[in-house]
């Protein structure tokens, strides 16, 4: 059986809005439960959008991948024979 492939979710994914695009269904339960309009379910889901990726930002600033860094990587030097006086 072939999957199909949700549109609106190749364009989350392309817009690079994973929050949104993970947490779809849920955030739309939210905004019909508080009785949102579209304006204010939009405004839902780009809040949550920026407060994920604010917080990936935070995380990423606290513990960096150091193969990511631009700082030089700290070097072994080998200690060479010191030749007795």
């Amino acid at each position: 059986m072939e999957e199909t492939i949700d549109p609106l979710d190749t364009m989350l994914a392309r817009l690079q809005l994973s929050c949104i695009r993970d947490q779809l269904d849920s955030l739309l339960d939210e905004a019909a439960r508080a009785n949102l309009s579209a304006r204010e379910t939009l405004i839902l889901l780009c809040e949550r959008e920026i407060a994920r990726k604010d917080h990936r930002r935070i995380e990423m600033r606290r513990f960096p991948n150091p193969q990511e860094t631009r700082l030089p990587q700290r070097r072994e030097h080998r200690r060479l024979p010191i030749a007795a006086r």
